[in-house]
């Protein structure tokens, strides 16, 4: 190796020790006891029961905002129909009168005629 500056074989070198470093040290590592696995997956089972827990709660959450959501939007259309419902309601209302009026003025006519008639039909007789 040279001073300050490594030539490649120097480098390929040393990233070869390094890798056969990190593989004996694998190896030579220890094979987990039953105990230490069941602790593992005890762990794992734990963080995925939050996980899922989280999850179901960030569910529930986001349905009852739907709901909401929904409940709000049936509410304004049930103002929404109610208020149609009243102005036709009015307008009908309107033209009832409107009928009413125009029936008793038609009968009053009719009415009127009817005594014409019959005062002409008393001076002829």
């Amino acid at each position: 190796m040279g001073f300050k500056l490594p030539d490649h074989k120097d480098r390929a070198a040393v990233a070869a020790k390094a890798r056969a470093a990190a593989l004996e040290k694998f190896k030579t590592a220890a094979e987990p006891t039953p105990e230490e696995l069941a602790a593992r997956d005890a762990r794992a089972a734990a963080a995925e029961e939050k996980r899922l827990a989280k999850l179901a709660a960030f569910a529930a959450k986001r349905e009852a905002q739907r709901q909401a959501a929904a409940d709000a939007r049936a509410a304004k259309e049930a103002a929404k129909l109610e208020a149609l419902n009243r102005i036709i309601l009015s307008e009908e209302e309107e033209l009832a009168a409107k009928k009413a009026e125009r029936d008793a003025r038609y009968a009053a006519r009719k009415a009127a005629k009817s005594t014409a008639k019959a005062v002409k039909k008393a001076k002829r007789t």
